[in-house]
């Protein structure tokens, strides 16, 4: 038997409320990753750019990298409640 014929045997048998709360949780994921996927190819252009471009846009890069690396200090160090 072919993986996806086992996998979907085996969704078959669960519980139509198990399944539906199974597919929330795939889409929020999927959500997250095309999400990350546009950051990443943002992050990757604006690097290339940044190599190529004006003295100005790596100074942004340079900028914004500082930015992000004191938001997560200060995430990480501030006590959530």
């Amino acid at each position: 038997m072919a993986p996806e014929h086992r996998v979907l045997a085996e969704l078959v048998g669960m519980e139509p409320a198990d399944i539906e709360a199974e597919l929330e949780q795939v889409r929020a994921e999927k959500a997250r990753l095309e999400m990350q996927e546009q950051l990443l190819a943002q992050a990757l252009r604006m690097l290339q750019f940044a190599e190529v471009g004006p003295p100005a846009a790596r100074e942004g890069g340079t900028q914004l990298a500082a930015s992000a690396h004191r938001n997560s200090v200060n995430r990480i160090s501030r006590p959530t409640s």
